[in-house]
């Protein structure tokens, strides 16, 4: 008859849930990169080139996550 009201239905996700796991997801990326390089540093002896390395790495990882949620169709509106 007119608008439901209640609870969402089933297999949609708030968008409240949706952008705080594109958020999470970016920052684990930038933490992850950082991570892995500043380990392999450590291995290598190469401080700090691959833990700068990793966190751009992470960064990129996360801005390319970040484009896919926002743009699903994988064009920006013009």
């Amino acid at each position: 008859m007119g608008s439901e009201t209640g609870p969402p239905k089933r297999g949609r996700v708030p968008i409240y849930v949706r952008y705080s796991q594109v958020g999470l997801q970016f920052f684990l990326a930038v933490f992850l990169g950082f991570l892995v390089g500043r380990w392999l540093d450590g291995r290598f002896g190469t401080s700090p080139l691959l833990a700068l390395s990793g966190l751009f790495l992470g960064l990129v990882a996360g801005v390319l996550a970040l484009y896919r949620e926002l743009f699903p169709g994988g064009k920006a509106p013009p």
